[in-house]
């Protein structure tokens, strides 16, 4: 597996949790609902999960790939 994969993977996925640790700061101090702001909070960690599945799906396509050529 190249090194740039992993590396711009973890930089994406530093990325995308910072936005939403900012998105959440935003939320928690915005006059929304509670039950709003909850549901903002689950969509945003699900967000991580799918990223994180992605990426792991996108590694492990990547190392195959290279192992057969």
């Amino acid at each position: 597996m190249k090194i740039d994969i992993v590396l711009v993977g973890g930089l994406g996925f530093l990325l995308l949790v910072g936005a939403l640790y900012l998105a959440s700061v935003f939320i928690s101090k915005s006059n929304l609902s509670e039950r709003a702001k909850r549901i903002v909070h689950y969509a945003g960690f699900a967000t991580v999960i799918i990223a994180c599945i992605l990426m792991f799906d996108w590694y492990s396509t990547t190392y195959m790939a290279r192992q057969v050529s």
